[in-house]
């Protein structure tokens, strides 16, 4: 889906067959708890995302690398409970 703009609130949640999240780049909204408990999520890629919700990854247990803009790495490890050795920063 190429041109998919936001994620509900809880869109995702405990869905353990999701290992991999493509990188969307028209991606703006991600609502609460939108990955909470995919626990074998294991790499995702988000682009200039505009809103974010609380807790989105809160439980994903495998995640092994989350790709974020460079500017945004710290706000996901603060305030998403993402460990912050599997981000990794780029420039898009």
């Amino acid at each position: 889906p190429s041109r998919l703009c936001k994620i509900g609130e809880k869109a995702f949640s405990r869905c353990s067959a999701l290992k991999e999240f493509p990188y969307i780049s028209s991606m703006h909204y991600i609502q609460d708890l939108a990955f909470e408990a995919c626990s074998s999520l294991k790499n995702i890629k988000l682009g200039e995302v505009s809103t974010i919700g609380k807790d989105i990854f809160s439980g994903c247990s495998s995640l092994e690398q989350l790709i974020v803009p460079f500017n945004s790495g710290g706000y996901y490890a603060e305030y998403y409970g993402v460990d912050p050795m599997v981000i990794d920063f780029q420039t898009y």
